[in-house]
């Protein structure tokens, strides 16, 4: 599982949530954490068995200096900024945000994280090269700088084309200098893709303390670089792939590995299955057999979004009926379990109280995906 996301960000989400639901939980109480992974996205869940919520404050939960009813200390006190600063993280990086709650029951706060699938950052050579150094018993880390959503951070910095990826490196130049006055052998570029803003290099001789200590170095500049010029949206993330070791896996002969790969990424869209905005008409049969009657926001081979009054229960199984030409297209139906929920907004952050979900096909028989997949090819 890859889920490449802002450390720091997300750790103040969590402490976010952890925070309140110690606040409003009573004492011998329980909260749980969990992760779930779902089709293309990462769900997280702080759930507790504490005061709960009132449905009439369920509506301001994640807006600023939201006060919850009730007389328990906590009540009084609210949540202040501290959900809406939830809220506006999630959202930046591309996840959504939502609450599920009784009084006197308990609450549940979900977020989702966007999945990454495949960065193919080892070409041939580059295996080579790292494979020539280990033979030598040098150990190596290679580290992967990537700008996934690079035209659009260049034209938010207002750059000719070009200019932001030598910008780019030459931070990576300056982080090398720095790096060798600090005692570390220096980095090698092995790689540089100016179509993409991809950058890779392999720092040899090191160990895990000084492959952080450099790329502490990038994003600390890099976030100084972006700072500067004013772009918003983007985050630096870090994360660390060991491969095996080489008596543990025998069939990796190829790149043997006591190779850490260090991959840093500058911004987050990239998913299982293309979801393609498709309006299509569609019946919802919930658990308490109430059927809504809607049209989708968008689908995928995996699932599919629609906007909806009710507020369905997370991981809850609904019944679908689908329906794109009634004349030449048969009916699908099959089930779905809500995966995810946002609560639908104005610009001006006014509710309308309506929610779009995210729901995952459950059994989707073959003939219906290849339905689908025709209807919503690009």
């Amino acid at each position: 599982m890859n889920m490449f996301v802002d450390a720091e960000r997300l750790h103040q989400v969590l402490s976010n949530l952890l925070n309140n639901a110690i606040r409003f939980t009573e004492e011998y109480g329980r909260i749980d954490v969990e992760a779930k992974i779902l089709e293309d996205r990462i769900r997280i869940g702080v759930i507790d068995n504490g005061i709960g919520i009132t449905k009439s404050d369920m509506h301001k939960l994640f807006g600023r200096f939201m006060q919850v009813s009730g007389t328990h200390p906590a009540a009084r006190e609210g949540l202040g900024l501290g959900l809406s600063i939830c809220k506006e993280l999630v959202a930046k990086h591309g996840g959504e945000i939502w609450a599920e709650s009784r009084l006197g029951v308990g609450s549940k706060f979900y977020f989702t994280l966007p999945r990454l699938y495949s960065v193919n950052i080892l070409d041939r050579k580059t295996k080579a090269e790292i494979n020539d150094l280990l033979r030598l018993g040098i150990p190596a880390y290679l580290i992967n700088l990537l700008i996934i959503n690079y035209r659009k951070v260049e034209r938010e910095a207002r750059k000719s084309q070009g200019k932001l990826f030598r910008d780019v490196k030459g931070i990576i130049d300056g982080s090398f200098r720095q790096s060798v006055g600090s005692g570390i052998a220096r980095p090698r570029l092995v790689a540089a893709d100016s179509r993409k803003a991809e950058y890779t290099f392999i720092l040899p001789q090191a160990d895990e303390d000084k492959a952080i200590a450099l790329c502490r170095e990038l994003k600390e500049r890099i976030t100084s670089y972006l700072a500067k010029e004013k772009i918003e949206n983007v985050f630096i993330n870090l994360g660390v792939l060991p491969y095996a070791q080489k008596e543990q896996s025998p069939v990796r002969v190829e790149f043997p590995a006591n190779i850490q790969i260090k991959k840093m990424f500058l911004g987050l869209e990239m998913r299982r299955f293309r979801r393609i905005a498709y309006k299509a008409d569609i019946r919802i049969l919930s658990s308490v057999n109430k059927t809504e009657v809607s049209r989708t926001v968008d689908i995928s081979e995996g699932g599919l979004c629609f906007i909806t009054k009710k507020l369905l229960k997370t991981d809850s199984r609904i019944s679908i009926r689908l329906e794109f030409d009634k004349t030449r297209d048969p009916v699908i139906h099959t089930d779905g379990r809500v995966a995810w929920i946002k609560k639908v907004e104005l610009l001006s952050g006014e509710s309308l109280n309506r929610y779009k979900v995210g729901v995952e096909f459950i059994n989707l028989k073959s003939k219906h995906r290849k339905i689908i997949l025709k209807k919503i090819k690009p």
